[in-house]
């Protein structure tokens, strides 16, 4: 009789920046410390996004925060969240908040192995001076890299088995979004 793994409520991240060359996406190269987590290596050394298990009565939005300050080594700020709230008006006093609190790019679900992850994935946009320290970090982040869009579509094309599976529909999505498509949609999934 086979066992049904417990579904693990998580929060993904694609963090991303706009600078003088355009946009850029982070992901950082992941190892698996502990190898009973994942002993088939499913997850491990990949380029990852990033994401976090939710802790107990934790929303999103707060695991977010403290998995890339845990991860990552410093802390990014919630008004960072992608898309950021907009205001509109109008002459006659009308007025509307657009996305008055962060909104998920996707949800993503895994029911591979090694965990049966679900949750919303999340695209931040850091500043340009904001600098990624992993030796801070708890320990499965040994670097990460920027790319630019065009590069990170070549590269997922190419080999999207070096990215980690949970993480890369949320990839592939901000990269169209911003304006690099993949055309990976019908390929991959």
């Amino acid at each position: 009789m086979t066992t049904q793994k417990p579904v693990k409520p998580v929060v993904v991240w694609v963090i991303f920046r706009h600078g003088p060359t355009g946009f850029e996406v982070m992901t950082a190269w992941r190892e698996i410390r502990n190898k009973p987590y994942d002993p088939q290596g499913v997850t491990d050394k990949v380029w990852e996004s990033g994401g976090e298990t939710l802790g107990p009565r934790e929303d999103e939005i707060t695991a977010l925060l403290r998995g890339i300050k845990e991860e990552l080594g410093v802390p990014v700020k919630r008004e960072w969240i992608f898309p950021k709230p907009t205001e509109w008006t109008n002459k006659k006093g009308g007025r509307v908040i657009l996305n008055p609190e962060p909104s998920p790019l996707c949800r993503v679900k895994s029911v591979g192995e090694p965990h049966h992850w679900e949750g919303n994935a999340y695209a931040v946009q850091v500043p340009l001076d904001w600098t990624p320290d992993p030796k801070k970090g708890d320990g499965e982040v040994k670097n990460v890299s920027w790319w630019r869009l065009p590069q990170l579509s070549v590269e997922i094309r190419k080999d999207p088995d070096q990215f980690m599976i949970l993480h890369l529909p949320a990839i592939i999505l901000l990269l169209d979004l911003l304006g690099s498509p993949t055309l990976l949609w019908k390929k991959l999934f």
